[in-house]
């Protein structure tokens, strides 16, 4: 089709009937319809027949039989598999001993905030694996102290895919290394070279430039360390300390097990099988990145290129369901083996809606990058001709605009570095800051995908922390809008004042200037809308 401003139409549908019927399901359909609408001309006849092959395409079900693209059956095997896991183990009392174990160590709300951010911490080699590892720790303990669901999504969420940008040595960076590598910086002096660097070392280079990455670990730090409360947040909070409702005053989401069907479990029940898992995960990213562990020839960051990170959660799925049913299984009841069917049954029901969910908002965001060329639209309109300086202000707002609207960080980043890095080259090749203006050139565009992701209801990451946090999905995604705003507002402010720094600036003056700036506005905005939280 002929590129035109109807391709961002679809995303409008989604926020629009969000806002009218607070179902992201109609809403992710009624986005799906309207884009194949307008990729088929308005034939309504052939727009059913394109939705229904998308749906199924997405699925990724025929990859069954040619071996080929199975990451989605991976990732909805794996997400079926993570509920079975949740239901043994609650039903085993793992979970309940984990909580009081600890509880013991935490006493008030605030540091069980924090210990959540610090769990977030050590798990930054994929996104997935620390939301809903971190999501299934913190949960019961959250709730013990009353802390809105929407809260705890907000905690995973700002620190997950943060972090997998921020740290060199994690599935993300990974791709986008290879990214870089294809869009034309290298070490090689082939004639695909356009920037003759090591991609990993250009890459550590931006990341003091990785604004909203940096401004959002921050943020939710400073929220959490002096108790900010404000906006649709402050409400959910209010409702939570008040009633002990912690839906936003909606019913509970996923019933827990009653106490009848728990038995008394130890820690033992809880950490086999989360350690079969997060080991089962690492071994499986190794294997599958034919690291030098396995008998391979990659070393950490050519493994973590090489390696299959949906293949590796569903095999880490896999060991730990199968050593919570060993642990189950060893407390010797009869009534343990009818347990196992009805576990199966239950995680199905529980991950139901997040499946769907998923499948929607990638069928999507496939029919936005593929049929309408969503992204590509929105690239072209970035201007060719302006100074080297106002580029990273300009790459921020648009790839924040093509993340939002097409839901994908690494769609993003995909479209985005093939046309910024010759468009650099071009407008900069010969200049005595080459190098040090492209850092943030590059800070900014990964920042944007990142920001992007945090402001749209139908990104996968979205759609994961919603389930890990047990929490009504569209109220994580107006949650976290009214506590990123700052976050992003100060990322624009830091990217707005490099327009305007002279060239002569070093790489060291030009970080603290921009980031410190960043910081400061990101702080104040937040300390004054907790002043005024009340009132909001």
């Amino acid at each position: 089709m002929i590129y035109s401003w109807l391709c961002i139409l679809p995303p409008l549908v989604v926020i629009l009937v969000t806002i009218l019927t607070r179902n992201v399901i109609i809403s992710l359909a009624s986005g799906i319809f309207t884009a194949c609408l307008i990729a088929t001309n308005l034939n309504l006849f052939s727009a059913v027949i394109l939705a229904t092959q998308r749906l199924f395409q997405e699925t990724h079900i025929s990859g069954l039989t040619t071996g080929n693209n199975l990451d989605h059956v991976y990732t909805f095997s794996f997400l079926f598999l993570l509920g079975v896991l949740i239901q043994i183990m609650n039903h085993s009392g793992g979970i309940r001993a984990y909580t009081h174990f600890l509880l013991k160590f935490i006493k008030t709300p605030k540091r069980a905030q924090q210990t959540s951010l610090a769990l977030s911490s050590t798990l930054f080699i994929d996104d997935y694996v620390n939301n809903l590892t971190v999501g299934a720790i913190m949960r019961p303990v959250t709730d013990h102290f009353k802390i809105a669901r929407a809260k705890l999504a907000f905690l995973l969420d700002s620190m997950s895919g943060p972090l997998c940008m921020l740290i060199p040595a994690s599935s993300w960076v990974a791709f986008i290394l290879a990214q870089m590598q294809a869009s034309g910086i290298t070490n090689s002096d082939s004639p695909d070279t356009l920037i003759q660097q090591d991609a990993l070392f250009v890459y550590i280079a931006c990341i003091p430039f990785l604004m909203y990455p940096i401004l959002i670990v921050f943020s939710v730090w400073v929220i959490t360390l002096f108790n900010l409360s404000f906006g649709a947040m402050g409400k959910q909070e209010a409702e939570a300390k008040k009633t002990g409702n912690l839906y936003g005053g909606k019913p509970p989401l996923h019933v827990a097990n009653t106490a009848h069907e728990q038995l008394q479990g130890t820690l033992l029940d809880f950490i086999l099988p989360i350690s079969a898992f997060i080991l089962g995960f690492l071994a499986a990213i190794a294997y599958s990145g034919k690291s030098v562990i396995f008998g391979g020839q990659a070393h950490f960051m050519q493994m973590l290129q090489e390696a299959d990170p949906f293949w590796s959660l569903w095999v880490a799925s896999m060991l730990g369901v199968t050593m919570a049913l060993i642990v189950l299984l060893s407390k010797n009841s009869l009534h343990n083996f009818y347990y196992i069917g009805k576990a199966f049954w239950n995680g199905f029901m529980l991950m139901k809606n997040s499946l769907i969910i998923l499948l929607l908002a990638w069928t999507l965001s496939t029919l936005l990058k593929n049929d309408l060329h969503t992204g590509t639209y929105l690239a072209e309109l970035l201007p060719h001709d302006l100074p080297v300086a106002y580029l990273p202000f300009l790459m921020f707002i648009f790839c924040l605009g093509i993340s939002v609207s097409t839901g994908s960080v690494w769609g993003t980043i995909a479209l985005m570095l093939p046309l910024a890095i010759p468009l650099y080259y071009k407008l900069a090749l010969g200049s005595p800051t080459f190098l040090n203006n492209l850092y943030p050139l590059l800070g900014a565009l990964f920042s944007g995908a990142v920001a992007g992701s945090h402001f749209s209801p139908i990104t996968d990451a979205m759609i994961m922390t919603s389930f890990s946090a047990g929490c009504y999905h569209l109220d994580h995604v107006r949650t976290q809008i009214s506590y990123a705003s700052s976050a992003l507002i100060g990322s624009l402010t830091g990217f707005l004042i490099l327009c305007s720094l002279p060239s002569t600036f070093s790489y060291g003056a030009t970080i603290a200037v921009c980031l410190g700036t960043g910081v400061g506005v990101a702080a104040t905005l937040l300390f004054i809308r907790a002043s005024f939280g009340k009132k909001e």
